[in-house]
């Protein structure tokens, strides 16, 4: 309701989920852009998108991976700032803070350990009565959601769905293409062991798990729709019965808001960016510092505490060691399992615009819209 910013254009009008309209701030400090007015509209069908594009009625889109080489044929650009976003696996419900991380107040978390649920550690209640010997309720969820991320074959998934332009994510918020990435961090695809893990951890015959669908590109409508089919598909190999949940991201906010979920969810939790340099801080959503507002389904005081030292932190080396001590404990607990990487791509007609350089992209492939060069200029 009250936009802030001090970028090249200032927001007219914005109404959630339908449309909004920019317009170019005259002598900006850094560049004044030469498009006066963007106007973007809400069209969640790809069909209608690229109808659009063809008849000029827009001029800018975001298309579908596998839709991308045929716009090109077609004359249409293909440009992006290298922004490559790691859709992952969050495994809601694992509310392992006590306390609050600023305030120090007692949490309420029960609620989603009122059922035992095969990839929910639960602290409060470690020894249940139902554990695998030798292993408790946190290190048997922990087997569950190691076996699960190993039985996914990520190099198919990016072949397949997104023609080999991806490339495999592993710790979500770590990107596996920066030089400070540990090939040890890999799930290597291997069912037959995570059937041996299933069995380990007291699942010799599976289990059923709902799986929904993040609003990322297109949600389940759109390309993380076949990601996660493709997903469960593995999953289903090993026992694991999984129904792909689809519907509307407003419905499921409340839950992840209000900490009462316990459905693992494909998305990149807000900055799954594989391009994050890696000392800048992280996992703020992965904490109860964010109670209240939106956060990843699960919450890690380990983390917390590591994100308030890398955000306070002046030495860039020390803060890419506490880093890569998240990414370690992510790694050991399987919390934020990564899945594929999906490049950042904008399609442009070049009847409308003649140039776009696009640089500094972090959140989203929309980006430099200052730097739009109108065909017609």
């Amino acid at each position: 309701e009250n936009q802030t910013g001090s970028g090249p254009f200032t927001v007219s009008e914005w109404v959630q989920g339908d449309r909004f309209v920019i317009n170019a701030v005259s002598d900006h400090w850094r560049k004044t852009p030469l498009v006066d007015t963007i106007k973007g509209v809400a069209v969640p069908e790809q069909q209608t998108r690229l109808a659009m594009m063809r008849t000029g009625e827009a001029d800018i889109t975001e298309m579908a991976i596998g839709r991308q080489p045929e716009l090109q044929e077609q004359g249409f650009i293909l440009q992006g700032a290298g922004l490559n976003t790691q859709m992952g696996v969050f495994f809601a419900g694992n509310l392992w803070a006590e306390n609050h991380h600023i305030t120090g107040e007692k949490l309420t978390r029960g609620q989603v350990f009122v059922h035992d649920i095969p990839w929910i550690g639960n602290p409060l209640k470690p020894n249940d009565g139902n554990n695998p010997d030798g292993m408790d309720d946190m290190e048997q969820a922990r087997v569950v959601r190691e076996a699960l991320a190993i039985a996914i074959d990520r190099d198919l998934i990016n072949e397949v769905i997104l023609g080999g332009q991806g490339f495999p994510a592993h710790i979500e918020y770590f990107g596996s293409v920066q030089p400070e990435f540990k090939d040890e961090w890999k799930y290597e695809y291997d069912p037959k062991k995570a059937m041996a893990l299933l069995t380990s951890a007291g699942f010799p015959d599976g289990f059923d798990m709902p799986f929904y669908t993040g609003p990322e590109f297109g949600g389940g409508q759109g390309l993380n729709g076949e990601i996660a089919d493709a997903i469960s598909g593995f999953w289903r190999e090993i026992g694991v019965e999984t129904e792909v949940l689809k519907y509307a991201y407003q419905v499921w906010r409340p839950s992840v808001v209000g900490r009462s979920q316990t459905t693992p969810w494909i998305t990149n939790c807000g900055f799954g960016k594989a391009n994050y340099p890696w000392d800048w801080p992280r996992g703020l959503q992965m904490t109860s510092r964010t109670r209240g507002a939106f956060g990843c389904g699960f919450e890690a005081p380990f983390v917390a505490d590591r994100f308030v030292a890398v955000a306070s932190e002046p030495d860039k080396a020390k803060r890419i060691e506490l880093n890569t001590e998240i990414a370690e404990y992510l790694r050991h607990w399987n919390l934020s399992v990564g899945v594929v990487a999906v490049p950042g791509q904008i399609v442009y007609n070049p009847n409308s615009i003649a140039s776009w350089e696009m640089t500094g992209a972090v959140r989203s492939a929309f980006t430099s819209p200052e730097n739009i060069v109108p065909a017609s200029r």
